[in-house]
């Protein structure tokens, strides 16, 4: 009996010390990508595929414009609107990733809360291509 105590102790200590870290290291990045300057509009979320996995390294693009951002490894993207909207009343933004289909999101200013800040989570799709064979 003491044998399987000995050897179960250290695999939940384990799994519970790795439930912690990793809960530790998701709640430290989004107040630091979340920090703004006074009067910003800042637009975050996260990004998650088809299946609900979350979603690296998808381009998030303000359609005519040069400002862009690229969703880090914790499928997290934060993208800063100010001047955008500052010059129109809406603006798009794009969402993109070879093989999926492109996600457009139109944005009002009036969506903004009061701290300036707007949550948009998106789902990407796989982008389907059908081929019709000549011989077939």
């Amino acid at each position: 009996m003491k044998i399987y105590f000995l050897i179960l102790y250290p695999l939940v200590l384990f799994s519970m010390l790795k439930g912690e870290i990793i809960s530790e290291t998701r709640i430290k990045t989004i107040p630091f990508e979340l920090k703004q300057e006074k009067d910003s509009l800042i637009i975050y979320g996260k990004v998650n595929d088809n299946i609900g996995e979350l979603f690296e390294y998808v381009t998030v693009k303000i359609q005519n414009s040069k400002t862009k951002s690229t969703v880090n490894k914790y499928g997290e993207y934060r993208i800063n609107v100010t001047e955008q909207l500052n010059k129109n009343k809406k603006i798009v933004i794009e969402f993109y990733f070879l093989g999926y289909k492109t996600e457009r999101r139109e944005i009002k200013k009036k969506l903004f809360k009061k701290n300036n800040i707007l949550e948009m989570n998106i789902k990407m799709k796989e982008e389907v291509t059908i081929i019709e064979c000549p011989n077939g």
